[in-house]
């Protein structure tokens, strides 16, 4: 607790400071959020029973809805809608809970479950691409949030092998609230639901655990979709319709750059420190 207090107030600390100086020269994406959260503040301050409703309308039907900003409405009412209340915001519920979450992914896969955990929820509060977007004020950390709650699930049902209807349930929801904040969150929903089934299958024929266990993640994975999909055409469905209609490669073709060029860009966001951490660890 002493340490997650620490890392709290260290947080407010940089955000104060890079706030401080930051220059607000471009302000489309990076300000895109906190006058959503500006608005919206106002709106439910001033009648919350018609901001709701414009709250849903926006969910059901925009591309950047206000989903993300309404967990942050408490600091509008408690700190009002400045830039480093908004900030501070973002990152106390959505960067410090992905980097504690990250931390638990490690206990459960670490070889030593008794391994020293602070100096890991340090590296996870520190990794450079989690910070970069949310100084900038932008929400792209809250979908980490969810998937990483998923993956908890997934290795606590022992990939769905235990309780797979309620299971399923409830990773389906944990699965489309990444999509409900940010709807670019679709392809790693995607490649989550494909690693799950490969690792968990390759999990239980490592471990000999018979076709039940295979059957049982299919059937969780399979309810998981449907709740994703449910919930996705029951709240978002103006949304799902154009995303179906709409030819992002075309929309998105000026952003699009060579494989190798992805390669080094991973390579520069990791850092050769990182990326040597990483091929540790693997070992």
């Amino acid at each position: 607790m002493l340490t997650f207090s620490l890392a709290a107030l260290a947080t407010l600390a940089i955000i104060a400071a890079y706030v401080y100086r930051e220059q607000p020269a471009y302000t489309w994406d990076y300000g895109a959020y906190w006058r959503t959260f500006q608005d919206y503040g106002q709106y439910l301050a001033a009648d919350p029973w018609p901001a709701l409703k414009r709250i849903f309308d926006g969910i059901e039907s925009q591309d950047y809805n206000p989903a993300g900003v309404l967990p942050l409405f408490p600091f509008y009412v408690l700190f009002g809608p400045g830039r480093i209340a908004y900030v501070s915001a973002v990152a106390l519920m959505y960067l410090l809970p992905t980097a504690v979450i990250a931390t638990a992914i490690f206990h459960r896969l670490a070889k030593n479950p008794v391994a020293e955990l602070t100096s890991i929820f340090v590296m996870a509060l520190t990794f450079v691409p989690f910070w970069a977007p949310t100084l900038r004020g932008m929400l792209d950390i809250v979908g980490l949030v969810f998937l990483g709650l998923a993956t908890l699930l997934l290795f606590k049902s022992e990939y769905l092998r235990h309780r797979p209807v309620r299971n399923g349930l409830l990773l389906g929801l944990m699965i489309w609230l990444p999509f409900l904040f940010r709807r670019w969150y679709a392809y790693s929903i995607v490649i989550f639901f494909l690693a799950a089934f490969l690792v968990g299958t390759a999990k239980a024929l490592y471990e000999r655990a018979g076709t039940r266990a295979i059957a049982n993640l299919c059937g969780g994975l399979a309810i998981a979709g449907i709740v994703l999909c449910g919930l996705a055409f029951a709240l978002q469905h103006g949304l799902v319709v154009r995303a179906f209609t709409t030819s992002y490669a075309d929309l998105y073709s000026a952003y699009q750059v060579p494989f190798p060029r992805h390669l080094e860009m991973l390579a520069e966001r990791l850092s050769p420190w990182m990326i040597a951490l990483i091929v540790i660890g693997a070992i």
